[in-house]
């Protein structure tokens, strides 16, 4: 199972494997704690020139990695993440945090559409809560919403729904969000059960990933 975190603004810290946030709320003290946990970061750098936030990660003693530039694409982050990059700075990142993992950690194919269907719903979840929220991912694309512990708001099944609605497309995958089986699985936990997805119609895009100095293409 993964962990993927989508903090807020909020500065506690749970045992996650990655988490996912903007430049500007992330403290200098929560980023370093997550180097030293070995907890990967997935950032945007919300304004700030990408190359200067992955300076300062490597000032902090990690290795940081930064999309040379337009929107942030699961794919080209699940390459940085595994050339053992710490982190990885790009534009808005909660959607695709999940979908990333899941590529990078479980080695989802594009073939794998509902894998990557629960993953991409669970992104959506992160994305449009307000308040800080946890994926927990297993390999087959299922994922509980929930919380850390000691973080704010509770976590219910009709405001999980309330996202989950229509149809949604991401790079990877078209996803029947009425489709999913969403459900209260405990206390501050909500279940997300995917089903299959849909290839999206293909176009051809690459991104660049700078790593150390070197430009990495990789697909989207």
């Amino acid at each position: 199972m993964l962990r993927i975190g989508c903090f807020k603004g909020w500065t506690g810290f749970a045992p996650i494997d990655v988490l996912a946030g903007e430049w500007s709320v992330l403290p200098v003290e929560l980023l370093a704690a997550c180097l030293s946990a070995r907890v990967r970061v997935l950032v945007d750098a919300a304004g700030t020139p990408r190359a200067r936030c992955a300076d300062t990660v490597a000032r902090l003693g990690g290795r940081a990695a930064y999309v040379s530039d337009g929107p942030a694409r699961a794919r080209p982050l699940a390459e940085a993440l595994a050339r053992r990059v710490d982190v990885v700075v790009t534009g808005p990142v909660e959607e695709v945090a999940p979908v990333a993992a899941g590529v990078w950690s479980y080695g989802w194919r594009r073939t794998d559409l509902v894998e990557l269907a629960g993953a991409a719903a669970a992104g959506l979840v992160l994305a449009e809560s307000t308040r800080p929220r946890l994926v927990e991912l297993y390999p087959d694309g299922h994922a509980v919403i929930t919380r850390a512990p000691g973080a704010p708001g509770p976590v219910r099944e009709a405001s999980v729904r309330e996202v989950l609605r229509g149809s949604y497309t991401t790079p990877e995958v078209e996803v029947d969000l009425d489709g999913l089986r969403v459900y209260q699985d405990g206390p501050d936990r909500v279940a997300i059960e995917p089903v299959a997805g849909r290839l999206p119609v293909r176009r051809e895009e690459r991104q660049n990933v700078i790593i150390d100095g070197i430009s990495i293409e990789a697909a989207v």
